[in-house]
């Protein structure tokens, strides 16, 4: 299949495209709903996978003006939307928004490919050229057996309660498992929140490596990278009170840390975008400062480990 994979996090579109690339797709990247306009317009594809949560134009608006264009012509490409979020109604929310499917982030190969399966997608053309050359986005792919390791600790009673964070616990709308909450506690007493690297994440993307899957360097230079961007945003969005830009920042760095080990790190722009979200600022300054000490750690404790 054509794919337009949207994410805005560079190291979820490096691991999903390998995915992709290494199941036999063709992909081009968007790091925003308005470049997935674009492409759309000026390129044909199969399916769209559409992370709802980008900057500029967010995957629910790009998803709408997508299916209010295609009203002229009665086209529809299949769109899977592609959610952090795992909270009840979400599911309903991408529907709503004229997407076919919905799948939970982080993705997973088997349920990625089952939304796709279920949809019966058929390729209409065998190559999709971009002005002579393969696609763009496909360059560095190779191939990936796994985007990201299962959920552990904390994050895996979470999971199982479908509450994206801690501070959704006590505001939950549903009754939970009494069995699940005595799980979460002894969880959280045993989860490590202060480490600042956590090397089984590590372990397991030089296994992927091992296996000719992806390059954990070029990871680590992404997450490097996303670093070097959001740190310093991050006190100017607070002072220009730009919260809801505040908020999908942590939410980036929150993603890519997880994926690296970076634990403590990841656990602090949680709680940024937990305030960031439920407009709870007092402590964001302070936050933020321990974000940056959090992340000169990580990195260097990422670069010990990889031996410099």
């Amino acid at each position: 299949l054509r794919i337009l994979l949207a994410d805005d996090n560079p190291t979820n579109r490096y691991v999903a495209t390998s995915m992709l690339v290494e199941a036999g797709h063709q992909v081009v990247a968007a790091g925003n709903g308005r470049e997935v306009l674009e492409e759309w317009q000026r390129k044909e594809f199969d399916l769209i996978l559409m992370d709802v949560q980008m900057p500029e134009m967010d995957g629910y608006e790009a998803t709408g003006a997508i299916r209010r264009q295609e009203q002229e012509s009665e086209a529809h490409i299949p769109i899977i939307g592609l959610t952090a979020n795992a909270m009840k109604g979400d599911r309903e929310a991408c529907l709503e928004a004229g997407m076919d499917d919905y799948v939970p982030k982080p993705v997973r190969w088997d349920t990625l490919r089952e939304a796709i399966d279920r949809l019966q997608i058929q390729p209409a053309h065998s190559e999709l050229a971009v002005e002579g050359t393969p696609l763009e986005s496909t360059e560095d792919a190779t191939a990936v057996d796994s985007p990201v390791p299962e959920e552990e600790g904390v994050d895996a009673v979470l999971a199982e309660l479908g509450l994206p964070s801690l501070d959704d616990v006590e505001g939950a709308s549903v009754e939970i498992d009494p069995e699940l909450l005595a799980r979460l506690d002894e969880e959280i007493d045993d989860d490590g929140d202060d480490l600042v690297l956590d090397e089984q994440a590590l372990i397991d993307l030089k296994e992927m490596e091992g296996r000719g899957s992806i390059s954990v360097r070029k990871m680590v230079d992404l997450f490097n990278g996303e670093m070097e961007r959001i740190l310093p945003a991050l006190h100017q969005l607070l002072t220009e009170g730009k919260i809801a830009d505040l908020e999908r920042e942590a939410h980036t760095l929150k993603g890519s840390a997880r994926d690296h080990g970076a634990r403590r790190l990841a656990n602090l722009c949680q709680r940024l975008e937990d305030m960031g979200r439920n407009r709870e600022l007092t402590e964001a300054e302070e936050i933020i400062r321990q974000i940056e000490t959090a992340a000169t750690e990580a990195r260097a404790a990422i670069e010990d480990y990889l031996g410099g």
